[in-house]
């Protein structure tokens, strides 16, 4: 049993995209990166 499924967003506690290599930006445009220790998401609210 997975503790996170209670969790909103609990994919996110799985981040390692600063482990990726830096080819790995290039071609997944957008891939929310992290900054100070948390995720920024932009969200297109149109």
């Amino acid at each position: 049993m997975h503790l996170g499924k209670n969790i909103p967003n609990f994919e996110i506690m799985e981040y390692h995209a600063e482990f990726y290599s830096p080819h790995y930006f290039k071609v997944f445009e957008g891939f929310p990166r992290q900054k100070d220790g948390m995720l920024h998401l932009l969200i297109n609210l149109v």
